[in-house]
């Protein structure tokens, strides 16, 4: 006898890296058609998180000077390199 005949599950086929994330929302290779996505949506986005990334560095310049301001972002960049790395 088959073993689908008592519908049981057929194990599934051991699957690479590539494969094991193909659909967790990173890069999709076989969805990429080599267009850039533009639109106006977008646009105004980076817009919107330019303004609120210059509201919120004036802010911190002004509470804490340009000499804490430089040492804090250098404090914060370090670390985001080693967490995008574990995340990627």
């Amino acid at each position: 006898m088959r073993q689908d005949q008592y519908n049981y599950p057929l194990p599934t086929p051991r699957q690479g890296l590539r494969e094991a994330t193909r659909n967790l929302g990173l890069y999709n290779p076989y969805l990429d058609t080599g267009k850039s996505k533009s639109s106006i949506g977008v646009g105004l986005m980076w817009l919107a998180f330019a303004v609120v990334g210059l509201m919120v560095a004036g802010l911190m310049i002004l509470n804490v000077g340009i000499g804490g301001a430089i040492v804090g972002a250098i404090s914060a960049i370090i670390p985001a390199g080693f967490y995008l790395a574990l995340f990627l």
